[in-house]
């Protein structure tokens, strides 16, 4: 939720950065650590990363998403 509420406020004040990129894809991936199999947040750390067109760690979030859960 945390990662979600931060995605939301940066797309809202569209102030994505570097920083915020790599904070909101932490918060995400931080949620995958904690839940097994929880694809979802390795998508939404992909979106965060896409939003600074960091494309090389959006795909390896991609990539690990479709593992988890090919549909």
């Amino acid at each position: 939720k945390a990662g979600q509420e931060a995605a939301l406020q940066h797309d809202k004040a569209r102030d994505w950065t570097d920083a915020t990129c790599q904070s909101t894809a932490e918060l995400f991936l931080a949620a995958a650590k904690e839940q097994d199999k929880f694809a979802e947040a390795y998508y939404s750390a992909a979106l965060a990363w896409e939003r600074c067109a960091k494309h090389d760690e959006a795909k390896k979030n991609f990539a690990k998403a479709l593992e988890l859960n090919p549909k």
